[in-house]
């Protein structure tokens, strides 16, 4: 199965196979996806860096963007929204639950929804600590 994204008009396909998942991605990004369910510890570290690492998505998007685009990889930077990197982001999760077979995919695609969910919560409870030091600060 392959997945699809957008950029900008273009229309891109995330395809993970052994190839791809045992050599390219764990050389060029350390990402080693089949430790997924399988390490407890490598299983967190990998999604939390796709979660918040917005570099290595970058990198990871063009690195399926530069073979057929017609950007550079300066336009694609400068053209970039976060809404590019989050639609990326969700779309390679979803190639990664499908490469995973039935198996795993319910447990892979359950556990970036709750990523997401800790994530918000975090960044929820981040802001309100945020007003209370801007209080205290007004109050000094």
């Amino acid at each position: 199965m392959a997945t699809n994204f957008t950029f900008h008009n273009e229309q891109y396909t995330i395809k993970l196979n052994h190839w791809v998942v045992m050599t390219v991605l764990p050389e060029k990004f350390d990402l080693r996806l089949l430790k997924l369910m399988a390490d407890d510890e490598q299983t967190q570290i990998i999604l939390g860096r796709l979660a918040l690492d917005d570099e290595l998505i970058i990198d990871l998007m063009w690195y399926y963007m530069e073979e057929t685009t017609s950007f550079t990889k300066e336009e694609t930077l400068k053209k970039l929204e976060p809404r590019d990197i989050t639609e990326f982001r969700e779309a390679f999760w979803k190639e990664i639950a499908h490469f995973s077979g039935p198996l795993k995919q319910e447990a892979l695609l359950q556990g970036w929804k709750e990523t997401k969910r800790f994530l918000k919560k975090a960044t929820l409870d981040f802001s309100h600590l945020d007003s209370q030091v801007e209080e205290s600060n007004s109050e000094s």
